[in-house]
């Protein structure tokens, strides 16, 4: 196991819940989508810093381009403004339980739509995550 790995995907996690937070704290004062504007924003410009050391690749065909604008826009904003939206209802506990759903969604999804297989640990992790999620919303 890589710990500067471990050490990426601990910073991913609170990177995330700083997201949800901050989130939750602005919904009452702002549109959904100005928040994602700004999140988005920060974040393809980090992502603008750090591809800028490596060989940038900006010619794409059509189709690409559209593949691109259609990824940003519907799962990405799209799905973000939603979730903005729905935490103006709910507590940031809440909305981050809810969000554990998102792998076990994606393995059912692939699992239906492109026939990938889920081994017993796969089946394992589903019931552990849905185990968890229920401890924790009956004890809230």
């Amino acid at each position: 196991m890589s710990l500067l790995g471990v050490f990426f995907a601990f910073l991913s996690a609170c990177a995330y819940a700083g997201f949800i937070l901050c989130g939750r704290l602005l919904t009452g004062s702002y549109h959904p989508l100005q928040i994602n504007l700004v999140a988005f924003a920060t974040g393809a410009l980090l992502l603008l810093l750090g591809a800028a050391s490596t060989r940038l690749v900006i010619v794409y065909p059509a189709s690409g381009w559209l593949l691109l604008l259609y990824l940003g826009c519907v799962p990405s904003a799209l799905g973000y403004a939603l979730f903005q939206a729905g935490m103006r209802s709910l507590s940031a506990t809440v909305a981050s339980i809810v969000t554990m759903c998102e792998p076990l969604t994606a393995a059912v999804l692939a699992w239906i739509l492109f026939r990938e297989e889920l081994g017993p640990l796969g089946l394992l992790g589903a019931a552990c995550l849905l185990g968890a999620m229920t401890v924790i919303i009956l004890v809230s």
